[in-house]
């Protein structure tokens, strides 16, 4: 096993660690028991799915909104300045980050 692939198991299972800590806080501060918790998650729940499908969604949104603002910003006239043109991006930029913040998109980093 070379360096590299040795430095990406690492990090997918920081980011496997991260992420069930974080589901298992989350359902802990819900009420949701050990039990409860366990057969949510185990393969072939519908759970999964679901989670999958949120995802998908968010990301859906976002990139749906980042190319609406792309658009606007493509049909701006000459005369708008580049200051202008420049929060536009910002703007996106912040729109983008507010559905997939990056602290969920490093690898092996919890948020």
């Amino acid at each position: 096993m070379g360096k590299k692939d040795v430095s990406a198991i690492v990090s997918g299972a920081g980011l496997a660690a991260a992420f069930w800590v974080n589901l298992e806080k989350a359902a802990r501060e819900r009420g949701i028991t050990t039990e409860e918790f366990y057969e949510a998650v185990k393969e072939g729940s519908p759970m999964i799915n679901r989670f999958a499908n949120v995802m998908l969604i968010r990301k859906r949104v976002a990139e749906n909104e980042r190319n609406e603002l792309n658009s606007l910003k493509s049909s701006i006239p000459e005369e708008v300045t580049p200051e202008i043109v420049a929060g536009l991006d910002k703007l996106a930029n912040s729109i983008f980050e507010n559905c997939w913040p990056e602290s969920t998109t490093r690898k092996g980093e919890a948020s």
